[in-house]
C-alpha cells in the first residue's frame, strides 16, 4: 500500500454530484479498484449522493443529511472534477 493512502480500515467515502454520480458508473469502478487493491482494509462501498438535476445550492441544502451525517473520511464532488476538467480543456 502507498505510504500516502489516507484511508484506514472501514472508514467510508461519499461521493456528492449531479446526474453523473447518481449513475454510479465510475463509482462501482472505484469500489472495484479499492476492493481489488486494498481488500484487507474493508472499505465499505462508496456512498452515492448524487442527484440528477442538483445545482450547488441544492446540494449545499442537503449536505449535513447526505454527507456530513454519514461521517465519511473522504467525500468527492464529481461537479469539482468538471470544472477543473473544463478549465483545463479552455488553456490547453
Amino acid at each position: 500500500m502507498p505510504h500516502n493512502f489516507q484511508l484506514k480500515h472501514g472508514e467510508t467515502i461519499v461521493a456528492i454530484g449531479d446526474s453523473i454520480t447518481q449513475a454510479g458508473g465510475y463509482l462501482r469502478a472505484a469500489d472495484g479498484v479499492l476492493a481489488a487493491s486494498y481488500h484487507d482494509m474493508n472499505i465499505p462501498p462508496i456512498i452515492n449522493a448524487g442527484i440528477g438535476g442538483q445545482k450547488a445550492e441544492d446540494l449545499a441544502q442537503r449536505f449535513k443529511r447526505d454527507v456530513v451525517d454519514k461521517k465519511p473520511a473522504v467525500v468527492h464532488d464529481q461537479r469539482r472534477d468538471q470544472r477543473r476538467l473544463a478549465s483545463r480543456r479552455q488553456t490547453a
